[in-house]
């Protein structure tokens, strides 16, 4: 597999696509890895080049000490890009993938085309036990328990119905990661909040809610496309992963939103 040794860190990535299409970024969200890009890929691919990536702590990616913190993981992402000679860019993100996204935007603007935030808040909420018990149970017990509420909190309903084989994907995704690599991750989202750098966001940017995500309320989702300026709201069916439940919707709205953005 191919494997970035960046800042000190094997990252595993891939790159599809033509060499002389505009480049598209994917970062996951936590608990996952690159593959949760697979249904899309090869709708997009028929016009952008696409690098994707695993975090550190998932995937193929090595696990480093210490929390992650939303700056590491935005250096990470043009670290990335200059690994595959990606100068400018555009990028699209899912959760903890779009915060990365959107930090990335506010502070080194000029070099990113477009922005495609998915199914994130700009800061997240604790939850009622705590991030910091969260994290402590998963250290204690490992990521079984975490994947299977995962498949519960991610997917609507009626998807979860369908019996969809890419659900079993996403859990096992999760079930095999290192522990410690969510953790360190979970930081960001403990600690990030990027609401105060949303208004400096001068890049196109696209804002992705699932109607029916049972993680994140859309009213939240909206408010990111309200403090950006000139940014676009979007609203699908689905629960909190658009590419995995929608992915012919998701690849022709970004295809569309992201080629419009370059011409």
């Amino acid at each position: 597999m191919p494997i970035a040794l960046v800042r000190g860190v094997r990252h595993y990535f891939r790159l599809e696509g033509p060499a002389d299409l505009p480049w598209l970024v994917l970062v996951h969200p936590l608990g996952a890895d690159q593959g949760i890009w697979d249904r899309v890929t090869p709708l997009l691919t028929k016009r952008l080049r696409i690098l994707r990536y695993d975090l550190r702590g998932h995937g193929g990616t090595d696990t480093t000490a210490g929390d992650c913190g939303i700056e590491m993981l935005s250096r990470d992402l043009f670290a990335m890009a200059d690994a595959v000679g990606a100068r400018c860019f555009s990028v699209a993100g899912i959760s903890i993938g779009a915060m990365v996204a959107m930090h990335a935007a506010a502070t080194h603007g000029a070099r990113l085309q477009a922005l495609v935030v998915s199914h994130a808040l700009a800061r997240l909420p604790a939850p009622p036990d705590g991030w910091d018990a969260r994290t402590a149970v998963v250290l204690r017990d490992g990521m079984a328990p975490v994947a299977a509420r995962m498949v519960e909190r991610q997917f609507a309903p009626a998807f979860r119905a369908t019996r969809d084989p890419f659900i079993a994907t996403v859990h096992a995704a999760c079930a095999l990661m290192d522990p410690r690599g969510y953790v360190s991750a979970s930081a960001v989202l403990r600690d990030a909040d990027l609401r105060p750098l949303l208004p400096s966001i001068a890049v196109p940017a696209l804002v992705v809610a699932g109607q029916r995500d049972p993680m994140l309320p859309m009213e939240g989702v909206r408010a990111i496309a309200d403090a950006v300026p000139g940014a676009r709201f979007l609203a699908l069916d689905c629960g909190h992963l658009s590419p995995v439940e929608l992915p012919e919707d998701f690849a022709r709205e970004v295809g569309d939103f992201i080629i419009a953005a370059l011409a």
